[in-house]
């Protein structure tokens, strides 16, 4: 019986140790394939030698030596960089003269803003009561409550509710979401401002840049 648990035991411990290894195999796949999927862009002397072919220099592309295409953009101070590959082409190389550090610069400027874009359009809208009765107490507390949500990177709507006899004082509602938004001077901006809807006045404000 104990030769039974013996065999049992190693048998486990031959599995694990096959799983773990299979696991390490699996994420080193993984990561190679991320470094596959990286985009290389390849300028003057990395890109390959021979012959290449430019565009942007007039109407139709022009074939020239990579060493004399480099000198070319040098004299201009810039940069030669392959845009396209073709190893079945000849030239197998496709290059432009630019800038690239300021081509770089402005595609992480673009890309920074892109996600900027996204995370503001993914961002959640929350409602904010307020009225023109409300006391001081309650007042503030939803304040702080602004200011919270706007640091969480959300977008508060503002409203301010009439009830009844208020509607005759529409002036009492913009002069208390003129108060509001002054509070938050510091903190926000307005987003969208909304005009009466029924009995409610309505800004959206979204955090300070």
């Amino acid at each position: 019986m104990s030769g039974w648990t013996h065999t049992t035991a190693s048998s486990q411990h031959s599995q694990d140790s096959f799983s773990k290894e299979n696991m390490q195999t699996n994420n080193n796949d993984r990561r190679n394939d991320n470094r596959k999927r990286e985009a290389v862009t390849y300028t003057d002397y990395n890109i390959f030698k021979g012959n290449v072919r430019l565009v942007g220099e007039g109407e139709k592309p022009m074939v020239m030596d990579r060493d004399d295409a480099i000198e070319l953009a040098k004299s201009r101070g810039m940069n030669l960089v392959q845009i396209a590959y073709n190893k079945a082409d000849s030239p197998r190389s496709t290059c432009r003269i630019m800038d690239y550090s300021k081509f770089k610069y402005d595609q992480k400027k673009r890309e920074k803003e892109a996600k900027r874009r996204q995370r503001e359009s993914m961002c959640e809208v929350k409602e904010i009561k307020f009225s023109l009765r409300i006391d001081d107490g309650d007042r503030n507390t939803k304040l702080r409550k602004v200011r919270e949500l706007l640091e969480n990177g959300d977008k508060v709507k503002l409203t301010v509710r009439l009830i009844r006899r208020e509607m005759a004082h529409v002036d009492l509602a913009l002069e208390t979401m003129n108060g509001i938004l002054l509070e938050l001077a510091d903190v926000a901006e307005v987003d969208q401002r909304t005009s009466f809807e029924g009995n409610t006045l309505s800004y959206t404000v979204k955090r300070k840049k």
